[in-house]
């Protein structure tokens, strides 16, 4: 899950909790010291590695970006040719 604006969520977040601490002390007629609830995130190994991952593909690699310009210069040439047979095929293999 991604959240894009987090400062919102936790803005949000904290109001929300401000009004359940007072509706608790309303309830019990006391207005007494409020203990916040300590909240905690653990993430498992898999998502850490996902984070990682998205991480190193934000930063475009020396590889790709030779390949990609490479690609360009032979579109703008002409000299670029496509197989169709092999964009059938990475078609098929999308919708199956």
């Amino acid at each position: 899950m991604q959240i894009s604006n987090a400062n919102l969520v936790s803005k949000a977040y904290s109001s929300q909790q401000g009004n359940r601490t007072t509706q608790e002390a309303s309830k019990t007629g006391k207005n007494a010291e409020k203990q916040q609830p300590v909240d905690s995130v653990t993430l498992s190994s898999g998502t850490k590695d996902l984070q990682t991952i998205q991480k190193a593909m934000e930063k475009p690699s020396q590889e790709r970006e030779s390949r990609v310009n490479q690609l360009k210069n032979q579109v703008e040439q002409g000299q670029y040719t496509v197989n169709p047979d092999r964009v059938a095929g990475a078609m098929i293999d999308r919708m199956i």
